[in-house]
């Protein structure tokens, strides 16, 4: 996936503003764990977040609401892969 269109992805926020996620949060390619993580024979990965900041009132459902949201309008994926499940909690 290309980092920049992912920090380029638009997010609504409570008051109704479409801002790049670049601007809420900070986004960089790091290295992490040498493993890869199954289930059910696919790979996964799992994305964690504060959503502390997000404004009065935001439930982490709505936020996963609208990343979701924006994820599969602004973010293509390669030949043969799929967003699989997103799971809250």
């Amino acid at each position: 996936m290309d980092p920049q269109a992912i920090r380029e992805t638009l997010i609504t926020n409570p008051a109704g503003a479409r801002l790049p996620l670049h601007a809420l949060a900070d986004i960089r390619r790091n290295r992490g764990p040498n493993t890869i993580s199954r289930e059910d024979v696919q790979r996964k990965i799992m994305v964690s977040a504060n959503v502390a900041t997000a404004g009065a009132g935001t439930d982490l459902r709505s936020v996963v609401t609208n990343i979701q949201q924006a994820v599969a309008e602004q973010v293509a994926l390669p030949l043969g892969q799929s967003r699989g499940n997103w799971r809250i909690g």
